[in-house]
This record gives structure tokens, C-alpha cells and sequence, in this order.
């Protein structure tokens, strides 16, 4: 049977109009599993996630990892009969369609976050948690070029608590993973993955999948955010969650956590579901349980009341949303605050 991987590319334009290379990282880490896995290229096709309910054509298997929930007019679930879905690292956090959705022939579900886990619970599916299979991307070689210090989507606030050592560097970058307007945003995806490869010494990012992916290729990272919503409940086993009140206290010299064995537990996992392999996917995937087992005693998990409206706006009314988030917020977010004159180092 052949596999899938799941593109983010727009319909019907040369041009997309918007891109998160987060996406993107998902998709190659799911590349390196299918590799692991022996999976001849010839073998992979690709499915558009806007057409994983809609799709038609070769029954083919998908690794369900990533962001699920409701797009705009664009729904998911349930997805199309030519898919056989294998559900790890999945978040959603609505319940529409969750029934008639997880869905036939499928005997567990491995969910990305807490949040996920616990409403797949609720509604009597089997379901564990996994985390992100971002983090199993293979660890580096080290390299003399690695002294970059990269600050991803990160708060402004941030740059008052650098130490000096770091606001006299020449190898200092502010930056997006957030694009606009991008004529190949999967060569765009993997051309970032590789500078952080090639040439970070640390990543400073409020992003979870810019800090997921380079825990797994062995980038000290530290992660920065206003709030942290549930999507970060797997991700605090490895990295302290340092909010606006907790910037004076930053570790700006943080060591890697040792991640081996979370990282051979998930390849072993995917390969054994690829396989068909149930004993060892069912086993697999209970120590992968265990190892998040507490995560949830967070306190941090706060979403603002702001933010959750903007949510609820952008799925009935995604057009205004995307109009109001680029055009009235973009300036006070830090998309809009990339210029280091912007920022006082």
C-alpha cells in the first residue's frame, strides 16, 4: 500500500499566500520515519490537508500528526475511505465530528497534547499521549559554523533580560516562521530547517514546532512566550516555560535533556503501525504514555479570553479574522517588529 504525506501548498495559485514552516517541519519528520521504515520514494505520494476528507483515489496509509482542528470553512473529519489514518502526535480540541470521525478500523488514537487526549477520552476512544514526532529528527553532527543565536517569533520583552555577551554579537537573527506570499513554501521550510542545523548555536523561539524540531537535532533551545496554551503540555517534560514574568530568570546557557529514548520509542511506534505490527504499536505506545504521564500539572495553561475569541471568530468567520490578523495586528505581534531597530538590544 502506498503512504502519504501531507502538503500545506494553496489551490489554484502559483503563489501561497500564507505559510507556517512549522507545518512544514511535520511533514519532513514524517519523510524521515517513512525512511526509517523503508519506504521506497516511489512509494509516497502527497495529499493536500485541506483534502484528506475529500480525497479520491489510491487507498493509501497517513500519518495523522499535526494541527486538526476546524480551518476556516475547511473540516477535516472524517476523513476520506481511500485513507487509512494512523493517529500520532494529532491535536484537536473540538468535538464536532469525533465520533463519526475516529473512526472506523482504527484502534487508538496517540495525541499530541493533554488537551487531546483527554477529549478522545471522554468520548470512550482508546488514546494515549505521544507528543510530537518533530522531536525524533536525527541529531546533528557538530560543525564550526553552529554559533548563530537565532530569536524566533519571540516577544520583545525578551531582548531587555540578553546578557552582554549576546547583545554584542554579529551573529544575532530576528526572525519569522511565519511567511507571506511564497512561491515554494516547502523549499522555504526546508532551507530554515537547515540553517538551524547548520549554523545555531541557540534558538530562542516561542514556537513549538521551531523548539520541538531542534530538540531532536540536538539545538539548545529556550522557550518564550506570552501564555502558553495546552498545546505546550508534552513539551515542558524537556524545556522550562518562561512567560513574561519568568524572563528575568532565563537560562540563556540551557544544556540539551537527553531525548534518545522518547525519540527510539516514537520511530518504533511509527514503524511498528506502518508494519501492522499491533503488539509492539499497542506497547510502544503505553511507554510513550507513561513518559508524559504528569504533564498536565501545569499551571501556566492560560489562554487569555482575547485570544479564545479570536479562535471562535476565525472558524465562522475566517475571512474577517484573516483580515483583522493581518492587517490590524500584524504591527503590534512580533511579525511586525522583525527590524532590530524595532528592538533595543
Amino acid at each position: 500500500m502506498k503512504v502519504a504525506r501531507i502538503v500545506y501548498n494553496d489551490y489554484n495559485n502559483n503563489v501561497t499566500m500564507y505559510s507556517n514552516m512549522g507545518d512544514w517541519f511535520q511533514t519532513f519528520a514524517i519523510d524521515n520515519l517513512y525512511e526509517k521504515a523503508g519506504i521506497p520514494k516511489e512509494d509516497i505520494i502527497e495529499i493536500n490537508r485541506a483534502d484528506l476528507k475529500t480525497y479520491h483515489g489510491e487507498k493509501c496509509i497517513v500519518i495523522m500528526q499535526g494541527w486538526f482542528n476546524k480551518l476556516g470553512h475547511i473540516e477535516f473529519f472524517p476523513v476520506s475511505d481511500d485513507i487509512v489514518p494512523i493517529y500520532i502526535g494529532l491535536h484537536r480540541t473540538e468535538k464536532r465530528n469525533i465520533k463519526k470521525s475516529i473512526f472506523n478500523n482504527v484502534s487508538r488514537v496517540g495525541c499530541r497534547d493533554f488537551a487531546t487526549y483527554c477529549l478522545f477520552k471522554n468520548k470512550g476512544i482508546d488514546a494515549y499521549i505521544s507528543g510530537c514526532l518533530t522531536i525524533t529528527f536525527p541529531e546533528r553532527e557538530k560543525k564550526k559554523t553552529q554559533e548563530d543565536i537565532f530569536f524566533v517569533d519571540v516577544p520583545k520583552e525578551v531582548f531587555s533580560y540578553l546578557p552582554k555577551e549576546y547583545k554584542e554579537t554579529k551573529n544575532l537573527h530576528i526572525i519569522s516562521q511565519e511567511i507571506e506570499c511564497c512561491e515554494n513554501p516547502e523549499k522555504e521550510a526546508y532551507n530554515l530547517l537547515k540553517m538551524y542545523k547548520d549554523k545555531a548555536a541557540l534558538v530562542v523561539t516561542s514556537r513549538l514546532h521551531c523548539a520541538a524540531p531542534c530538540l531532536g537535532m540536538g539545538i539548545p533551545v529556550i522557550l518564550v512566550r506570552e501564555y502558553f496554551d495546552d498545546r505546550y503540555v508534552w513539551i515542558n517534560k524537556y524545556l522550562t516555560l518562561y512567560e513574561p514574568k519568568d524572563f528575568k530568570n532565563i537560562d540563556w546557557f540551557p544544556k540539551n535533556p537527553n531525548i534518545q529514548k522518547p525519540k527510539k520509542i516514537l520511530e518504533d511506534l511509527v514503524i511498528a503501525e506502518i508494519s501492522g505490527n499491533q503488539s509492539i504499536a499497542y506497547e510502544k505506545s503505553q511507554m510513550i504514555h507513561m513518559m508524559y504521564s504528569g504533564c498536565e500539572e501545569l499551571d501556566k495553561i492560560h489562554t487569555p479570553i482575547k485570544t479564545r475569541c479570536f479562535w471562535i471568530l476565525s472558524k465562522y468567520m475566517p475571512r474577517l479574522s484573516n483580515f483583522i490578523r493581518w492587517k490590524v495586528l500584524k504591527s503590534f505581534t512580533v511579525m511586525g517588529n522583525l527590524d532590530k531597530k524595532n528592538i533595543q538590544l
